[in-house]
């Protein structure tokens, strides 16, 4: 027996609920008793009708119109059901079951596997970008699909990957729908995730591949306007598309017969740039408020300029604003962000305004109307000029597919091309790590068991050498079959290998021998790593094991997801999906070492002929607590971060009219629930806003540079300037004049210029002071000078001490000494 409502084997319920079905089955034993008797013996028509339209257990119920007139499923079970005319039948249909799969209706688990669940849909051609994509999905996708079908269940491409594809742009995420319950795709895949059964939602890995793969369903009716009071699953694809919000979000592909499913022609609106729901607009958004702001995201298409709704969705998006106040403040902050993040965010968020979404209670602070001064300056705000777009500003940042996109990318290890601009560093060591697990939790410690490393040389794109050795484990010297199973390491070679102390010997030897290491020194060589598991975790949880201090070379390392990120303007990714994007075929066996470092170099050497930049992204401190060198490199800002920073500059400069009334701003965004560096950068722009330096006055440009930061200062004064053009000519001269003088102002002298030159400590010796309130602000003042005169020495900072020209601090009171580089006046 299955639990009703949430398919579960009723030996998982509760005790209580347990003998609370034990008494249902007394009932239900009695009641087949008086109506075998009642059948033998007669019964009125009517009541007869009405007992026998009930379904039996497991059965999807599909509508009898579309069934064979003659052939009833429960027919096949019980001559007698032949006799009843039914309301709703099962059609028999096994032509249509996947090859394999059972086929004789008296066989155990017939009945649960679907017939037709595409059914009432018309099988499209895939478009070419499409067949070009799907041709180069991943070998480890393609087996879940194919473990799938083998149980003779249907499976399918759906959502945004669907939609991104059809319009001609690369996908980002996958998601798959099927017939199969969460029950059986948690036994068939035994790494899955249970990441919403209830809603039919498990997380399938195989290999390097981690997809979220839900059961069709149909949603129930949704009483709270925010989640579905029940959900249904079901084998019809038809009726899953239907629950959909809009017509592109409403397609799947069928990856095996290359077709695709359209029933609400979501491609034809993507062609003609048109927003659409599915079925009736305003019960689409009734159902879940957040539909509303989500049309309003997906009006922005990108390159393609903007997606207006049709008239119907149009009405419905006025009714919205009810319908969003039932909403918590994170979902609609959430999408909120990507709206103010998006290329036609100012067209947008002024439908928005006319459309009064922001009248929505505890949304926004102030009155944001279609006029406001904010909400006109954001159109005079150049895309170039904002941190996100900076790089991209001809292009899209959802990648458009070009024609060169859809052929797959020569081999860059077979192929070599050097990086098509000067990089940080001549050589580059990809590294990938492998140690001991279990797919339990709590398996620790974990120890290196492969220490690869594939040596590249980006002057001329080739692979210079490799080193690769087993480590032989201490703690755990047995190897889990989960870990074998998944890395592909025996235990042989591992019995054979040498501990981790003589292999990192062994590494830094080879490191030498190629002329990259002179003692501590590094030379012109930097490590590679996907992700930073690998160096920040793994490597010093393996020396401190090993009682082994981490080598300096390991101190600071490359991110290739942090530089793809940056140069792709997209989120992170794994090792996969970057391989997929930059249209390379994964080679060798995921989880091993060495082939993860040969694909890690692909995807390094794919992106510098790219013109990316691989520099430091991450490092690690000291155990003295310096930072580790950085040869001068700025660590490189995550599309996270990009995102983050054009997102508050357009809500502050939405919210330009309160930049006397921080505190309640900052108070409102925190009802919003942005995060703190969120509400911080939003409240630092306001503070600035309408506090300009003189242009004529260096000591003020550079405290005016140093105090908002490099980037933070050159958006602010865009957004300056696009403030003084929504109020007219003559508010615009001193702006773009005060933008000039920044754009001509050299580079302080001192690179370290985000701290002093001398210390506390310093301050302490050389002038026989005593902490407290004297010491403090003299030191802030100091550094106050320092960038106001552009000093770059020690020397230099004695003379303001003791030169001739020294600051006359001796008997001041701490209170008037220059405080912060720069305040709002």
């Amino acid at each position: 027996y299955y639990h009703h409502s949430q398919n579960t084997p009723c030996t998982s319920l509760r005790p209580q609920a347990a003998q609370h079905l034990h008494c249902q089955t007394q009932a239900l034993a009695l009641a087949v008793a008086l109506l075998l008797l009642v059948l033998s013996f007669g019964i009125p028509g009517p009541v007869q009708r009405a007992l026998l339209a009930l379904p039996l257990p497991h059965q999807r119920l599909v509508p009898a119109a579309a069934a064979p007139p003659t052939t009833h499923v429960h027919s096949l079970r019980n001559p007698f059901w032949a006799s009843v005319p039914r309301a709703y039948s099962r059609p028999l249909q096994a032509a249509s079951r996947s090859p394999g799969a059972v086929t004789d209706p008296a066989t155990p688990g017939y009945w649960d596997v679907p017939m037709n669940p595409a059914k009432g849909i018309e099988a499209k051609p895939l478009p070419a970008s499409a067949e070009a994509w799907v041709g180069r999905l991943p070998q480890d996708l393609l087996h879940i699909i194919d473990t799938m079908e083998a149980q003779g269940h249907s499976i399918w491409l759906v959502g945004g990957c669907v939609r991104d594809v059809v319009s001609e742009k690369v996908p980002w995420e996958i998601d798959l729908a099927t017939t199969m319950r969460p029950p059986q795709m948690m036994d068939l895949f035994p790494r899955a995730l249970d990441t919403g059964s209830q809603y039919g939602t498990i997380t399938v890995r195989h290999g390097g591949v981690s997809v979220e793969c839900t059961t069709l369903r149909a949603d129930g009716g949704y009483t709270d306007g925010r989640r579905p009071d029940n959900v249904t699953f079901g084998d019809s694809l038809l009726e899953d598309l239907a629950r959909r919000d809009f017509t592109f979000n409403a397609m799947a592909i069928d990856v095996r017969a290359r077709v695709l499913y359209d029933p609400f022609e979501g491609a034809l609106d993507l062609k003609a740039n048109r927003l659409r729901a599915v079925g009736t607009a305003l019960q689409r958004l009734q159902e879940d408020g957040l539909r509303a702001l989500r049309g309003y995201r997906f009006m922005d298409a990108g390159s393609r300029g903007v997606r207006w709704p049709d008239e119907e969705l149009a009405a419905a998006l006025k009714a919205a604003p009810p319908l969003l106040a039932r909403i918590s403040r994170e979902r609609i902050w959430a999408e909120f962000r990507k709206i103010l993040s998006g290329r036609a965010a100012p067209l947008i968020i002024t439908r928005m305004a006319q459309d009064g979404i922001f009248t929505i209670p505890r949304f926004l602070p102030g009155t944001i109307t279609a006029d406001s001064p904010g909400l006109q300056a954001l159109h005079h705000v150049p895309l170039g000029d904002l941190p996100l777009w900076r790089e991209k500003v001809n292009g899209d940042v959802t990648w458009d597919l070009k024609q060169d996109v859809f052929a797959q990318r020569a081999d860059p290890i077979l192929h070599p091309q050097p990086a098509s601009k000067a990089q940080p560093f001549r050589y580059y060591a990809v590294m990938d790590l492998e140690a001991t697990c279990d797919e339990r939790s709590g398996f620790m410690p974990q120890e290196i068991i492969e220490l690869p490393v594939v040596l590249l040389d980006s002057t001329t794109g080739q692979v210079v050498d490799e080193f690769r050795t087993f480590v032989r484990p201490q703690v755990h010297p047995s190897l889990t079959e989960f870990c074998t199973q998944l890395t592909g390491i025996t235990q042989e070679q591992v019995d054979a290998a040498p501990t981790f102390v003589e292999a990192l010997e062994q590494l830094m030897m080879w490191l030498k021998g190629h002329n990259l290491l002179d003692g501590d020194e590094v030379r012109d060589m930097v490590f590679v790593c996907d992700g930073n598991w690998d160096l920040k975790s793994m490597m010093p949880k393996q020396c401190a094991l090993s009682e082994l201090e981490v080598p300096a070379v390991f101190q600071q390392w490359v991110d290739i997801r942090q530089v793809f990120s940056t140069h792709q303007v997209r989120q992170h990714a794994g090792l996969i999906r970057m391989m997929q994007v930059l249209r390379l075929k994964t080679e060798g066996k995921v989880h091993s070492g060495i082939d993860d470092a040969r694909n890690i170099a692909r995807i390094s050497l794919a992106l510098m002929h790219d013109g990316a930049e691989a520099g430091v992204t991450s490092q690690i401190k000291r155990l003295d607590g310096m930072q580790a060198p950085s040869n001068g490199l700025d660590t490189q800002k995550s599309f996270e971060t990009l995102m983050m920073h054009t997102a508050t500059a357009r809500l502050a400069l939405l919210l330009s009219e309160m930049a006397d009334d921080v505190e309640v701003v900052r108070r409102a965004l925190s009802v919003l629930k942005l995060s703190k560096d969120e509400i911080q950068r939003v409240c630092r722009h306001l503070q600035h806003m309408g506090h300009l330096p003189d242009p004529a006055r260096p000591d003020e440009l550079r405290r005016y540079r140093t105090a908002l930061g490099e980037e933070l200062s050159g958006v602010q004064v865009s957004m300056e300037v696009a403030l003084a053009e929504a109020q007219g000519p003559e508010q615009v001269q001193h702006v773009q004049s005060v933008r000039d003088a920044l754009s001509r102002l050299p580079p302080l002298r001192y690179a370290h210029n985000d701290e002093p030159i001398i210390s506390g400590q310093w301050l302490m010796k050389r002038l026989q002071l005593q902490q407290g309130k004297l010491l403090g602000r003299l030191k802030v003042w100091l550094y106050y000078e320092q960038i106001s005169r552009d000093l770059a020495s020690v020397e230099e900072m004695e003379a303001l001490l003791f030169g001739d020209d020294k600051l006359d601090w001796e008997g001041r009171d701490p209170d008037t000494m220059p405080g912060q580089l720069w305040q709002r006046a």
